[in-house]
């Protein structure tokens, strides 16, 4: 269907996406993003040393500008240099290195869950490159959660115990019973 589609409107599907982009500037085609963003990065180099520190945690917003910096990397490292930058993107990779961890040894129910889990941050993680979700975080974490809890259960019910390190283990049902 998508290719019947291109093929009839291919002129106005090259119009719309080239023409538009040849006539149009970059802060015009990502919709003033990147001149928001160049605001941002001139206060930054107008002192050097906040490049490192940060202004302080939610200084952006007091610092007149506004518009949001539509960029959750930008604005951590406005906010909290780049210590708070690499902490606030470590949380994510942790998260996401975890799930991933007890992918190994999930049940098929589970699997499911904590394959969305990693899946939906990744996409989070692209989304706010774009933008700030500041109200949805909230719900985010409580996901997370959830999800870390399910990988936390998986993986210690995979685990062989102590002293016994010739047991196997078999999935029975929804649990894992070790012989």
């Amino acid at each position: 269907i998508v290719a019947v589609v291109s093929i009839q409107f291919a002129d106005l599907l090259r119009e719309r996406f080239v023409g538009q982009s040849k006539s149009a500037g970059l802060g015009e085609l990502s919709s003033g993003r990147t001149d928001f963003w160049v605001d941002v990065l001139d206060k930054l180099m107008s002192q050097p040393l906040a490049m490192i520190t940060g202004f302080g945690y939610d200084s952006y917003n007091s610092m007149g500008f506004f518009f949001a910096a539509h960029s959750y990397y930008l604005a951590q490292w406005f906010n909290l240099g780049i210590p708070g930058l690499i902490l606030g993107i470590l949380s994510f990779v942790l998260l996401i290195r975890e799930a991933r961890r007890a992918l190994r040894v999930a049940l098929p129910v589970e699997r499911t869950y904590l394959m969305a889990f990693v899946f939906s941050t990744l996409a989070l993680l692209i989304a706010v490159l774009f933008g700030e979700l500041t109200s949805p975080m909230p719900y985010f974490w409580a996901y997370a959660g959830t999800c870390m809890r399910i990988a936390a259960n998986m993986r210690a019910g995979a685990e062989p115990k102590a002293g016994n390190e010739n047991s196997r283990m078999e999935p029975q049902g929804r649990m894992v019973q070790v012989r």
